[in-house]
């Protein structure tokens, strides 16, 4: 039986590549509304203490470009308060 070379995962394991950031939902509109929102929410909307780095989709969909979904927040209120990660 030959081996498989180690950068292919053998069959039945769960890898799937990751899709782009286009297909996630961060494509070239994110980025554009992301920056336009960061420049006039420079501090995180949720602590108001630190600057804000990242876009939070308020109905979890990234996919949703609306204005009124989004929040400027600091990485830390991303994560730890937001998702809880």
């Amino acid at each position: 039986m030959p081996i498989a070379p180690p950068s292919v995962k053998p069959l039945g394991t769960k890898y799937r590549p990751k899709p782009s950031s286009t297909a996630r939902g961060y494509g070239h509109e994110h980025r554009k509304q992301r920056s336009r929102i960061l420049d006039e929410q420079p501090l995180c909307q949720v602590c108001r203490n630190a600057f804000s780095t990242d876009l939070h989709h308020v109905d979890l969909n990234p996919h949703n470009h609306a204005d009124g979904n989004v929040l400027a927040v600091c990485e830390t209120c991303h994560h730890s308060v937001l998702h809880r990660r």
